[in-house]
């Protein structure tokens, strides 16, 4: 029997109490179908069914706040090359407005052709 086999035959089973109670035929018919419900493992079926989801959800959880850390780190490394990126940018910037030299390398004309090729 297949797992959704299993779950659409609780269903039934579940369904037949209910009725079973509303008729207040409480007493054959709900010891014969919590019998089937015993006999056939089903209770059991559904406790470690659950179980087996709480820990499929723990495991995802952990994974989630991991990758919520790694995201949060990498946030900040971008913010950190971000403005270190706008730092570079204007110390290019200056050299290329100032023209100056060192040399027989002019720092601008350097400068300049870096600003150029980030275009």
């Amino acid at each position: 029997m297949t797992d959704q086999e299993r779950l659409e035959e609780i269903k039934t089973i579940h369904s037949k109490i209910e009725c079973a109670f509303e008729r207040n035929d409480q007493k054959m018919e709900i010891h014969d179908l919590l019998t089937q419900l015993f006999e056939e493992y089903h209770t059991d079926w559904l406790i470690e069914t659950v179980e087996e989801q709480q820990r499929l959800i723990a495991h995802w959880k952990k994974g989630f706040e991991n990758e919520n850390k790694i995201a949060g780190r990498l946030k900040r490394k971008f913010e950190r090359s971000e403005k270190e990126n706008a730092r570079f940018r204007k110390a290019l910037e200056f050299y290329a407005m100032s023209g100056q030299g060192i040399g027989e390398e002019k720092h601008g004309e350097v400068a300049r052709q870096a600003l150029e090729s980030e275009n």
